[in-house]
């Protein structure tokens, strides 16, 4: 049987072993959550990346649309109002000729 002395001397080994593998389970658990933090965060990182790539991508493409929209707007406003007036004053240009010619 175990007198008090020795149940002193187990309860301080307790003691000490409860430190040291408390000490030691933080350790592990603080280092897992920095891995999974620094996982995680690498993660969103990549996600970000890829997101602002494909976001570009998608811009690129958008103005790209744009720019051919706005050609074809100009091409259409040479070709409905500003030709046909160029057109008119060639013509009107050729009368005057053949007037002053004629006089």
């Amino acid at each position: 049987m175990l007198d008090k002395n020795d149940i002193k001397i187990l309860r301080g080994m307790f003691r000490e072993n409860n430190e040291v593998f408390g000490a030691q389970h933080k350790r592990e658990i603080r280092d897992e959550i920095y891995s999974v933090v620094k996982a995680s965060e690498a993660s969103l990182i990549r996600r970000m990346d890829s997101n602002a790539e494909s976001m570009k991508k998608e811009l690129i493409e958008r103005m790209d649309r744009m720019k051919g929209e706005i050609v074809d707007a100009v091409i259409d406003v040479l070709d409905d109002n500003i030709l046909p007036q160029i057109q008119e004053l060639r013509e009107d240009m050729v009368m005057v000729k053949h007037h002053l010619k004629l006089a």
